[in-house]
């Protein structure tokens, strides 16, 4: 399945408010991902706050 994503806002720490193009909208919190070996990257927050779409 595939989602457009139009906007990503961050909402704080590692929360992102998510758009998708059929106009609904919903807050995930990535913090818990950065613990797993694919996303440590993502434990330096200032490249984190680097996301775009």
């Amino acid at each position: 399945m595939y989602y457009d994503i139009k906007e990503a806002k961050h909402m704080g720490r590692y929360k992102l408010e998510i758009t998708f193009a059929d106009g609904k909208r919903g807050i995930v919190d990535l913090e818990d991902y950065i613990k797993k070996a694919v996303f440590k990257r993502f434990s330096d927050f200032n490249y984190f706050l680097k996301f775009y779409i």
